[in-house]
């Protein structure tokens, strides 16, 4: 196989076409290298400028390699493996769209595990299934919306993250009503207008510019969702239009002279670029903060105007719309899991970073779903304490918001304050804990790592919970 080729129609393995065609092959380098901006942007933005874990040390210097090397199977699956691993680190904490980022790394470690010779093959092939992660992730955190305290514009999260967003300027019984129903009609629509074929275009351009508003504020902004999700909408866009933004962003990237500095010199721009998003938050937060919000919302407008001036000039033309793309039954198992986990709140499971982030979502007691069912696999949900008085400031908050919380939560804060004391209601009856009251229950190791709630809105206060 490799020996000298004697006639020039004959083909040396070594310098052979890729099987995949061109096109195909950039649209593929590109979702890795925003995928690997997307590690970055996260933990750039969740840890303020401060790593604090080999995990989270690793995805950095692992997504900064897939950066200039995306075609590298060591880098990627490095990349892929660290994410994961410091989601599991996190747990019970991590974030809803971290699960995400996490099921989209376990099918690209499936790639890198089967070692066909050609990784961005194997890319391409997983990307229908994480196509069908996106779908599921996102109508599932849609789904959470439709409840009757997301629909009441005095206690939806939607009008108290305008107002957030706003710093308080923005707020309201009107503009309140507004959010809400853009809140629900926008992302009811996506994941539908995602799935139909001659609608994806439009569900791309709605759904980047979307969450490009909802990253815009620098008082309340979820850059880091926004940059997990990007990659993911660019691939429902034919190859031709990834091809496009590909293009725009390269001319765009051409023309800064950053931009070419950066090619020019990698290793001094990674070193200074991880030391800005690993180091710097421990001397000046502020300053690392600032800056993560500024670069992002950059990199982000810049990924947004190529996407949609793409779109625009492509309006007229009749483009095959892309196909999904067939799923292999080996990779059905992540999205199922993904479902199971999104489903945990209506089967009475934990509660936060399931998918229903800023939902006002209520399983617990009677509920506040329009149409999801609840079934009780188990009895967390059922014990909730109304608080009346806590030696806490955190627990007493929700005595101050007529916030109801279930007894499994308190137990965790329990095991944060040891010293906690909290009276309350369940079930109408006065209870006391710590202190001369009941003692506290110790949470399991498991019980722990895997179970977390948050407390509810119990009132007519506006109460909302972040996660």
């Amino acid at each position: 196989m490799g020996g000298t080729q004697t006639h020039s129609n004959q083909t040396n393995p070594a310098t052979a076409a890729p099987s995949l065609e061109l096109s195909t092959r950039g649209s593929t380098v590109l979702f890795l290298r925003m995928w690997a901006i997307a590690q970055i942007v996260h933990l750039w933005a969740a840890g303020g400028g401060m790593l604090t874990t080999p995990w989270a040390w690793g995805t950095v210097l692992a997504a900064s390699a897939v950066l200039f090397r995306p075609t590298s199977r060591s880098f990627v699956g490095a990349m892929a493996a660290f994410q994961v691993l410091d989601y599991v680190w996190e747990m019970p904490f991590s974030p809803d769209h971290w699960v995400l980022a996490m099921a989209v790394n376990l099918l690209l470690l499936s790639v890198v595990v089967r070692r066909r010779a050609d990784l961005l093959d194997g890319v391409a092939s997983t990307l229908p299934a994480i196509r069908l992660v996106l779908l599921l992730a996102y109508g599932l955190a849609a789904i959470a919306k439709h409840n009757a305290d997301f629909y009441n514009p005095v206690k939806s999260c939607a009008g108290a993250l305008l107002s957030a967003a706003s710093g308080g300027l923005v707020k309201g019984i009107a503009l309140s009503t507004i959010a809400v129903v853009i809140s629900v009609v926008v992302e009811t629509s996506v994941p539908i207008l995602l799935a139909l074929p001659r609608a994806r275009r439009f569900g791309v351009a709605l759904a980047m510019i979307f969450h490009f508003g909802l990253s815009a504020s620098p008082l309340f902004a979820v850059v880091d969702f926004t940059a997990i999700l990007f990659p993911l909408f660019l691939l429902f866009l034919p190859n031709d239009d990834i091809e496009q933004i590909r293009l725009r962003l390269r001319d765009l990237s051409g023309k800064s002279q950053i931009a070419r500095d950066i090619k020019r010199f990698p290793v001094p721009t990674v070193v200074l670029a991880v030391a800005l998003i690993g180091v710097v938050g421990f001397a000046a937060s502020v300053v690392s903060q600032a800056s993560a919000w500024v670069i992002i919302e950059a990199y982000l407008f810049v990924v947004l105007f190529a996407t949609i001036t793409t779109i625009v000039k492509g309006r007229g033309v009749t483009a095959t719309p892309r196909a999904f793309g067939r799923i292999r039954p080996a990779q059905l198992v992540v999205p199922l899991l993904l479902v199971v986990w999104g489903l945990s709140p209506y089967l009475g499971l934990r509660t936060t970073g399931v998918l229903s982030m800023f939902s006002n979502l209520q399983t617990e007691a009677a509920g506040n779903h329009f149409f999801m069912p609840t079934i009780r696999l188990a009895g967390w949900q059922d014990e909730i304490i109304l608080v009346s008085e806590a030696n806490d400031d955190r627990v007493q908050a929700l005595a101050d918001v007529d916030a109801g919380i279930p007894l499994m939560a308190l137990r965790r804060y329990h095991g944060e304050n040891p010293d906690l004391q909290v009276t309350g209601t369940i079930g109408g009856e006065t209870v006391s804990f710590g202190g001369d009251g009941s003692p506290w229950e110790e949470l399991s190791w498991w019980e722990s790592k895997f179970l977390l709630f948050r407390p509810f809105a119990a009132g007519e206060t506006r109460f909302c919970p972040i996660a």
